[in-house]
């Protein structure tokens, strides 16, 4: 009967598997952070998902928010996301950085193939060394979308989340939405104390989950909560079970 369904109804079989794969990834395998999404996500306001992947947070941002905005560079990535259905989605195929112009998105080669999902516009995340191929992609920046009213940005971009930040500037100071910011030491060192201090020069305050508890950023410590150590590959399917810790959350 699954073989019958599968082969008179294939579009809507994907339909299907996709949302539940958004559902395991809420409720079981990904990252913790997305638990808390409903704490900090304003329900009558946009939210912006930088660095969209396979559209989990895109997915879970729509149901939470009155419009979610995904900006997301890579062409295959941007199909994955559309295949959704995603509503009240909006999907901008574009990179976000400092400055509007033209870029390379850098794929590096992991085990004998790609990672798109640690895809960069960093060459220092993606070195040469370590690059399959790239992608021609196009750079905007937030500030020029005049977006309103914000309400929460989830930035993802591997390394080049001080470039998307320096063009959103003029939307953090006057839409003051929450943030939720991947940053890792491996692929922008010193990141995390600048990214802090320039937040906090606007009032934000910083925190991390750790243990299924917030707390304050003033108790992360790189070598503990960053150690490379704890990048098994076997925990990348279960995200939420990886002792490793590049998610921070700054609330306005």
């Amino acid at each position: 009967m699954k073989k019958l369904v599968k082969s008179l109804f294939p579009a809507q079989v994907r339909w299907l598997q996709s949302r539940r794969l958004m559902w395991r990834h809420y409720r079981v395998t990904g990252e913790y952070e997305l638990r808390e999404l409903p704490r900090y996500v304003r329900r009558n306001a946009v939210s912006v998902d930088v660095g969209g992947n396979i559209g989990v947070y895109t997915f879970h941002l729509g149901r939470l928010s009155r419009k979610v905005i995904t900006f997301e560079p890579n062409p295959d990535y941007v199909s994955q996301i559309k295949a959704l259905g995603v509503r009240n989605g909006e999907i901008e195929q574009v990179a976000l950085s400092e400055q509007a112009g033209e870029a390379e998105l850098r794929i590096p080669a992991l085990e004998g193939g790609e990672a798109p999902g640690m895809a960069s516009l960093s060459e220092m995340a993606v070195p040469d060394g370590a690059c399959l191929r790239t992608i021609h992609v196009r750079m905007a920046r937030l500030d020029d979308y005049s977006l309103s009213p914000v309400g929460f940005i989830k930035i993802d971009v591997e390394g080049f989340e001080e470039s998307v930040l320096a063009g959103a500037m003029e939307t953090i100071r006057r839409e003051r939405p929450n943030l939720l910011i991947e940053i890792e030491e491996r692929h922008n060192p010193g990141g995390l104390e600048r990214i802090r201090q320039r937040l906090a020069d606007l009032n934000y305050k910083g925190y991390f989950f750790l243990d299924g508890s917030q707390r304050p950023i003033a108790e992360f410590d790189l070598a503990r909560h960053q150690d490379p150590a704890n990048l098994q590959d076997a925990a990348f399917h279960n995200r939420r079970a990886l002792p490793y810790i590049n998610n921070f959350l700054f609330v306005a």
